[in-house]
């Protein structure tokens, strides 16, 4: 009877710990989730930062149900009201996948994150890529070294650098000067 409760005590124990994410886990989600915060909610780096480590504590306090809405959860939102405001802080309320970030489904945890954003692998928050410019030349870039090469017919040749630019009939709009 004594070796069935040790045994039962240890089961519950690694079932527990199974559950609960490793480091390198809790990183990765809670990047994951600072990064879509940071960009639906227009924080600045140094909010980013404390975010994270708000963040990261949470997901490394959960490890069963009882734990998803305890302490650990009151906490991270009393944090949270302290540096955001208002609008910012109603966005948060408004948005159940930040507000609650975990939840439990079938006997495990779910990101609430994915249910908005599924694609966990796209590119964390950057600036998005200017429109191409008007005319030729450089244009400054503040968006980041591969903004110019994902815009439509970036690393095209001119058309008069191309064999054969003076045939006639190589523009579609090609008229001829006179009738």
């Amino acid at each position: 009877m004594k070796r069935l409760m040790i045994m039962m005590a240890l089961a519950l124990t690694v079932s527990a710990s199974a559950w609960a994410m490793s480091y390198e886990e809790a990183m990765a989600e809670a990047r994951y989730l600072t990064d879509k915060m940071a960009y639906e909610l227009g924080l600045t780096s140094r909010e980013y930062d404390r975010m994270y480590r708000i963040n990261l504590d949470y997901l490394l306090s959960v490890d069963d149900y009882d734990d998803l809405y305890s302490s650990s959860w009151r906490a991270r939102n009393s944090a949270f009201r302290a540096f955001f405001n208002g609008r910012q802080w109603n966005l948060y309320v408004g948005a159940d996948y930040f507000y609650r970030p975990l939840s439990w489904r079938n006997g495990a945890f779910v990101h609430n994150i994915y249910m908005r954003y599924p694609r966990r692998h796209a590119p964390r928050y950057v600036v998005p890529c200017p429109p191409p410019p008007r005319r030729y030349g450089p244009s400054p870039r503040p968006y980041g070294p591969d903004c110019r090469d994902r815009r439509p017919g970036f690393g095209r040749r001119p058309d008069f650098d191309r064999p054969g630019f003076d045939r006639p009939g190589h523009h579609h709009h090609h008229r001829p000067w006179r009738d």
